[in-house]
């Protein structure tokens, strides 16, 4: 047990000093983009496509339910231009889209589904 404790720190180690010289070397690695992990919704903590399209539907999730609307995620504005944060860097727009409407998605079921209702 102690052995295998040691051959992991030391694969840890060594892993963290390649990464620190090439980062040296070439600059950060590149989070995002096209093909990057983080980019949309694969590695389940997104990236900031996937991120700013959850905080976005969960909002309008929310006040649908409250104002007494109907399930609709794709109505909003939010929904179809899907471009809110995008950057040249993390790579084509239309791969940025595609994760915030997934991310959008899964955010406004998620508010609308616990937004408080308001009493008619």
């Amino acid at each position: 047990m102690n052995s295998l404790r040691f051959g992991i720190t030391i694969a840890v180690a060594l892993g963290a000093a390649a990464l620190a010289s090439a980062q040296g070397q070439y600059g950060p690695p590149r989070e995002y983009g096209y093909g990057q992990p983080g980019y949309g919704r694969a590695d389940r903590g997104g990236g900031p496509a996937y991120q700013i399209g959850v905080e976005d539907g969960r909002r309008d999730g929310e006040r649908d339910a409250y104002s007494g609307h109907s399930f609709r995620p794709t109505h909003s504005g939010n929904f179809h231009h899907a471009d809110r944060g995008y950057h040249r860097e993390f790579g084509p727009k239309q791969m940025y889209k595609d994760a915030y409407r997934s991310g959008y998605t899964e955010g406004y079921r998620a508010g609308y589904g616990q937004g408080p209702r308001r009493r008619r």
